[in-house]
């Protein structure tokens, strides 16, 4: 997944794969947001053997990447 929104700080990078860390507190809060999203998918699909991985490119581009092994892959 590719995101042209609003920029996050490298450190909020990093952080927002951390359960319950809402990256952008203010709007976070007014929306009632837990932080719960990124932290939880990168959980689950370590549970079941892939990763998840946040990047932020110089044009300030996210990009979301989910994988896991092929089937069979040892």
């Amino acid at each position: 997944m590719s995101y042209d929104g609003p920029r996050l700080t490298p450190g909020a990078v990093r952080d927002s794969l951390d359960l319950y860390y809402p990256a952008r507190r203010g709007k976070s809060q007014t929306l009632g947001a837990t932080g719960l999203g990124l932290g939880l998918v990168r959980e689950v699909s370590r549970l079941s053997g892939g990763d998840l991985s946040y990047e932020v490119d110089d044009a300030g581009r996210s990009r979301l990447t989910l994988t896991y092994a092929a089937a069979g892959a040892a």
